[in-house]
């Protein structure tokens, strides 16, 4: 469930420059951020339709702007969602020029969004590597076996191949797990 969400949230950060664009528009046409936000609701894809959809039914009933992008920002917060949700709030307070800040942001984020694909593509070798690790410790005890038959199953037997079997497949973890780790990219 928690991987769904946070696949859910990655689409919708996706979302954000095109978001964006599509409320500097609708400003810049002179219609109301509630407005902006229900045209941005049908015009975008999942998730961030059903996200806008429902910011847009809030401020239809009532809601505040705050409480209904606070709400939003609940369910899908990021950075980047942070940025663009309190630049609304701020244009909607003291006015300025919305369209300006909005198109810059969508630039921002393609930017960010841009970066963030090049070092994923950068670490990919990194995360291959770890899985290589893995593959590696199991490769080796088949090569053991098929050297000299047994091998394995006296390692298994015996206390010292047990230890030996212990430590080493440890190490084989640890390294896969410290390279994962080192390899993270936090959203």
């Amino acid at each position: 469930l928690s991987r769904a969400k946070a696949r859910r949230r990655e689409k919708f950060i996706a979302q954000l420059p095109e978001l964006a664009r599509v409320l500097a528009n609708a400003s810049h046409a002179g219609l109301s951020l509630a407005t902006a936000l229900g045209i941005a609701g049908t015009e975008l894809p999942e998730p961030a339709s059903s996200e806008l959809t429902r910011v847009a039914t809030r401020l239809k009933f009532g809601a505040p702007l705050a409480t209904a992008i606070e709400e939003l920002n609940d369910r899908v917060g990021s950075r980047e969602t942070n940025v663009l949700m309190s630049t609304l709030i701020v244009a909607s307070r003291s006015g300025g020029s919305l369209v300006t800040a909005l198109r810059d942001i969508a630039e921002t984020l393609d930017q960010r969004k841009e970066t963030r694909r090049e070092v994923t593509t950068t670490l990919s070798q990194s995360v291959a590597s770890s899985n290589l690790v893995i593959l590696m410790g199991f490769a080796m005890l088949f090569m053991l076996n098929s050297i000299k038959p047994g091998t394995v199953d006296r390692m298994t037997r015996e206390p010292i191949g047990q230890v030996a079997l212990v430590v080493g497949g440890s190490l084989f973890a640890g390294g896969y797990l410290l390279i994962r780790r080192m390899t993270r990219i936090e959203p």
